[in-house]
């Protein structure tokens, strides 16, 4: 069984290095040799690939970064008043309509730490329209950034929250 032994320099150039013919299933030539040009090709396709996982973990680890909170459990934490919620959806959205008590989050971006209670353990609420929607990370980094440990995501957003039947209040001018 042959070894890789790299580039070796011929009088006019690299030419073709041994590979191990199990590795790449023998399908370079006789031997088990790659050409140059097979090399480049594989080196590019193993770049792809390696680029193509690196981002589908980024993503994951992405999309991961603030856990999840459903309606039921958010309604149970409103009820105990040691809640802050954060709409990610603009002001005119928040205007005509959003979860009771929530901030308007783009309105106040700027001033948010003052409205924020001095409990870095308090659960802040970032959401935003829909499961799709990734405005509400703007918010839960905001207050990360403030140095907040107990954040949430409401994966439903302000549709589903309206979908489930649930009330809102409209804001003031």
């Amino acid at each position: 069984m042959r070894g890789l032994t790299g580039w070796q320099l011929a009088p006019t150039g690299y030419r073709s290095a041994p590979l191990p013919s199990h590795f790449y299933g023998g399908h370079f030539g006789q031997f088990g040799v790659a050409t140059l040009g097979q090399m480049c090709f594989l080196n590019v396709m193993k770049n792809l690939l390696t680029f193509a996982l690196a981002m589908l973990f980024a993503v994951t680890v992405y999309a991961a970064e603030f856990p999840t909170i459903t309606i039921g459990d958010l309604k149970t934490s409103m009820a105990s008043k040691r809640i802050v919620l954060l709409d990610a959806n603009g002001t005119e959205s928040w205007q005509s309509g959003h979860i009771p008590g929530a901030i308007d989050f783009i309105a106040n971006q700027d001033h948010l730490a003052s409205l924020l209670p001095a409990d870095k353990n308090v659960l802040i609420v970032a959401y935003c329209g829909n499961p799709s929607c990734p405005a509400y990370r703007a918010a839960a980094t905001a207050a990360e950034k403030l140095g907040y440990k107990n954040i949430k995501h409401l994966t439903a957003g302000i549709m589903g929250w309206k979908e489930a039947g649930e009330k809102t209040e409209k804001g003031k001018s």
